[in-house]
């Protein structure tokens, strides 16, 4: 899975110097912020993390939290452009933007208190697809089409490093369940029993374990070979979610088999943006039918969903 080398493959390049910080409105405004979810991050079951941009500005980008199961929100507009990926274990949040390198900022932004204020990581190239292990490692990954290329931090975002993964192909999404437990879901669009593969390993990459791929190789699972596979969600017990652009599959014995479950039970289409498993049976994500995107809640482990109104959108 994580091929992550210690020590880093490529020198370090962040020296921390240079960094400014953005800080979030001091209160909540009324009426709130309303966003158009690109990506979340669950904490547990109460707390959410939802970051895409203002519907009345798509220039900027937005975050909106709850502490209640999505029952109530608080949003507020960012100094950045639109989100594209959030990250949160403990206070740590750690966000990517929609900025090209060569013309904007660095895309890639740090908060250490649960999101109240961001700090610009400078010198670090375009990157998607963000990570963490705890509130000191993380990671985020090189773009499509080198999107087998991380860069790792394990101070918080003050340095990082180059390093690669357990991926003959693209890299589509990395999940560490716990610290020592870490998937990584490889290959896109075009399906092959070579590039389209579940991994599973640790944070140093001493262990490697292939769990399923196309055509189920000796000794793995057989993975769906069906649409464009865009990401991975899995829980410390072996449960979890892959995710492609038309269907949502679920596991329960660590990623050996695979099966579909229904995405949808909402206004939204069941084609499934954005996804965190959080138990077993309770997870979050992000519906869209093109059009119009929503969040919406399952605690059955994704056969039914129930769309969280009170979500600013």
């Amino acid at each position: 899975m994580l091929r992550l080398i210690w020590p880093f493959v490529l020198a370090v390049i962040l020296a921390g110097c240079g960094n400014s910080t953005i800080s979030a409105p001091t209160s909540s405004q009324t009426p709130p912020v309303h966003i158009l979810p690109s990506a979340l991050a669950a904490l547990d079951a109460q707390h959410v993390i939802v970051v895409g941009s203002s519907t009345s500005d798509r220039t900027r980008g937005a975050i909106a939290t709850t502490a209640d199961d999505g029952r109530t929100w608080t949003s507020r507009v960012l100094n950045m452009p639109p989100l594209n990926g959030v990250a949160a274990k403990g206070t740590t949040v750690l966000v990517t933007a929609d900025c090209p390198k060569a013309t904007g900022p660095d895309c890639v932004w740090i908060s250490t208190n649960s999101g109240g204020s961001f700090t610009d990581l400078p010198e670090v190239p375009r990157l998607v697809h963000p990570g963490l292990v705890d509130e000191k490692r993380g990671f985020v990954m090189t773009p499509p089409p080198n999107g087998t290329t991380l860069w790792v931090t394990d101070d918080a975002g003050a340095t990082w490093a180059q390093t690669s993964t357990a991926c003959v192909g693209p890299t589509v999404a990395i999940d560490f369940p716990s610290p020592d437990e870490s998937w990584t879901a490889c290959g896109g669009a075009t399906p092959s029993e070579t590039t389209r593969a579940i991994w599973q390993s640790n944070w140093e990459g001493s262990s490697l374990d292939l769990m399923s791929s196309v055509g189920g190789a000796s000794a793995t699972g057989a993975l769906p070979s069906e649409g464009e596979l865009l990401g991975i969600s899995m829980t410390a017990d072996g449960h979890g979610w892959l995710w492609t652009n038309d269907r949502l599959y679920t596991t329960s014995d660590a990623g050996r088999t695979w099966g579909p479950v229904k995405a949808a039970d909402t206004s939204a289409s069941s084609s499934v943006a954005a996804a965190d498993l959080v138990t077993p049976q309770t997870g979050f994500a992000i519906l869209s039918d093109g059009a119009s995107s929503v969040v919406a809640r399952t605690d059955d482990g994704g056969a039914s969903w129930t769309e969280l109104t009170s979500f600013p959108i």
